[in-house]
């Protein structure tokens, strides 16, 4: 077993540990609100299946001495690509936003504006961005826009 085939190894371990960790950090938000749900675009569905599907030609395409190359690109790819792609998820529930891989209360939020792709959000004074957010956008709106948010002075 080459050196290649090492780090392509730890490369798929990796992007499990990714997932997994992102999962045990949704589940600590879904415990604190339980509104919590997934709202996804059409956009947003393309792109979850482009994922899925370079993790899953990672994860279970054989390494051979032929294609051992092409595997170790496809691996340092999707390992970027994914820990990218799970930054990006915006879920709201009616007490938390689940944002940048953490629970933030509703209560404080604000400043809330979507410009060119890019969703601008202040949480406790410090502004954030997310590019090109997976979820939907009318659904984050609409649930940001009650009586907890407040609006840019």
């Amino acid at each position: 077993m080459g050196t290649n085939n090492i780090v392509i190894i730890l490369i798929r371990c990796i992007v499990v540990a990714i997932y997994l960790l992102w999962l045990i950090r949704y589940n600590k938000a879904k415990r604190m609100d339980e509104t919590l749900a997934f709202s996804f675009d059409t956009r947003s569905w393309i792109e979850i299946a482009a994922v899925i599907i370079g993790n899953l030609c990672l994860m279970f395409i054989p390494v051979t001495q032929a294609n051992v190359g092409l595997m170790l690109v496809l691996g340092y790819a999707m390992l970027v690509i994914s820990f990218l792609h799970l930054r990006r998820f915006v879920i709201v529930g009616k007490k938390v936003v689940f944002l940048l891989e953490h629970p933030f209360d509703v209560k404080s939020l604000s400043n809330l504006k979507y410009q060119k792709g890019v969703m601008h959000i202040s949480i406790k004074g410090q502004s954030f961005k997310v590019r090109y957010p997976i979820g939907n956008k009318e659904k984050i709106e609409e649930r940001l826009s009650g009586k907890y948010f407040r609006k840019s002075r």
